[in-house]
């Protein structure tokens, strides 16, 4: 909840291990010596001890990390429990061996050649037992014979024992003078001291983006040493509580009274490790250090501080009508230099600078306004542009295409009335009527003489045309 608040990647002190927040005090930087010495042996055992929440997980889990050797099969047992048979089931398990289910020798051959076939690939075969002091006697004696598999001459297996301070006091018995002989290495992991215990805060919080934001005095971190006694879990249980009570109060500061109030939470809630832990005395420590943005590296204070800058400007400064800047609250000199019009020699017996209207307008856009505006502009002129075009080739297409058509047309017109001499259709003549015929039909002389024209239509007069 309170990463967003304080503007941090993740969570700095969650209890899953992760080699990402590994830190290196004095006494886990020579136990990763001594696993890596181990592993590069390639044999024995590799034992790793200390009290819970020490970090014996995480300190394996960096050094797999690390190593970045693809000829290594890894595998890991977490639950230790368990009888000489069952050991033997959970290792072939983990490795995908299974036996007929009947006898045990079956599951160890299955084992023995699963061992055989990975060495002649070139690859090491690593076992991680963790909670080793949960483990029964006869467990632990079954995993030394696992040990002794060979293939010339090169032992095919290598097992890593993680638990807590009494797996040493179980290696130390004489039924297991045996194993104990093959143990190659081994280390046990101390509390952290006060100094590491600031240190290693400072470290989780900077892993994840802290940039001094919340600050924790020295009264506070003295308090949580004193109460986790240097332990990495419980310091990270103590810190995960004090960043959310901060966070809910907006706080972003951690003083000693805040450390106090969630210790009492603590307790009161009759769970987990603070319910009977006691803060030791820390009058013989000198006092740490207060953890703030001073504890930053330089690149990281850099960016805290550009990152500041922006807030600090936003709180000051307020936007107002007409696209003004107006500060907030009494304006110092300072501040009426930096927010202030350049063209203000007015004051100095000057003419004072009268902008343009068309200036104003263009000083109270903001620039997002502006370059929509001129987005607008380009898009109507390339609409214009691109009708003048279309316009032009309309025209160009039309002409030409008139030009084609013209043809045609003067063909659908109709032709004017000509005469073709020599192929007009001979009329016959019209033999003259007597005047008796004339007399009969009522006409006159003129009409006849109208109708001994060969070249007049006898009912109208007009001419005949000639086909």
């Amino acid at each position: 909840m309170y990463e967003s608040f304080y503007r941090l990647n993740a969570n700095p002190f969650r209890l899953v291990p992760d080699a990402r927040l590994f830190y290196a005090s004095s006494g886990h930087k020579r136990g990763l010596a001594y696993l890596r010495y181990g592993l590069h042996q390639g044999q024995g055992f590799v034992v790793v001890t200390g009290k819970p929440g020490t970090g014996k997980s995480t300190l394996v889990q960096t050094l797999f990390t690390d190593l970045t050797d693809e000829s290594m099969v890894v595998a890991g047992l977490t639950s230790t429990n368990l009888g000489a048979d069952d050991i033997l089931q959970a290792v072939g398990h983990s490795f995908d061996v299974y036996g007929d289910g009947k006898s045990k020798a079956s599951l160890l051959i299955g084992i023995e050649k699963f061992l055989k076939a990975r060495a002649r690939q070139g690859k090491r075969v690593v076992l991680i037992v963790d909670e080793a002091q949960n483990l029964p006697l006869k467990s632990l004696e079954e995993l030394r014979m696992l040990s002794n598999f060979q293939l010339a001459e090169q032992p095919l297996l290598q097992i890593l024992l993680l638990g807590q301070q009494e797996l040493q006091e179980m290696l130390a018995r004489p039924a297991l003078e045996q194993l104990a002989q093959r143990v190659i290495a081994s280390c046990h992991l101390k509390p952290l001291s006060a100094e590491e215990t600031r240190a290693y805060i400072a470290h989780r919080l900077r892993c994840v983006g802290w940039r001094g934001d919340p600050s924790i005095a020295g009264e506070a971190l003295a308090l949580i040493y004193s109460v986790s006694h240097g332990i990495p879990r419980l310091i990270n249980i103590f810190c995960d509580r004090l960043l959310l009570a901060a966070s809910l109060e907006e706080r972003h500061d951690i003083d000693q009274a805040l450390a106090q109030a969630v210790l009492t939470e603590l307790r009161e809630e009759s769970t987990g490790s603070f319910a009977l832990c006691s803060a030791s005395p820390t009058h013989d420590l000198p006092l740490p250090a207060s953890l703030t943005e001073a504890d930053l590296p330089l690149e990281a204070a850099n960016d805290a501080e550009a990152d500041a800058e922006p807030q600090a400007a936003q709180q000051a400064v307020a936007p107002v009508a007409g696209g003004e800047t107006a500060a907030q609250g009494p304006k110092s000199d300072t501040a009426a230099h930096v927010f202030e019009p350049v063209f203000d020699k007015a004051k100095q017996g000057h003419e004072a600078f009268q902008p343009s209207q068309d200036a104003q307008d263009h000083a109270a856009q903001p620039d997002g306004a502006e370059q929509k505006q001129r987005a607008g502009r380009g898009k109507k002129w390339g609409l214009l542009l691109l009708l003048l075009v279309a316009a032009a080739g309309a025209a160009w297409f039309g002409v030409k295409k008139g030009a084609d058509l013209l043809p045609e047309f003067v063909k659908l017109w109709p032709a004017a009335p000509t005469t073709v001499i020599g192929t007009a259709e001979r009329v016959p003549p019209v033999r003259p009527a007597t005047p008796l015929e004339n007399k009969a039909d009522g006409s006159g002389n003129e009409e006849g003489e109208n109708e001994s024209d060969g070249l007049s239509s006898p009912a109208t007069g007009a001419p005949q045309q000639e086909r």
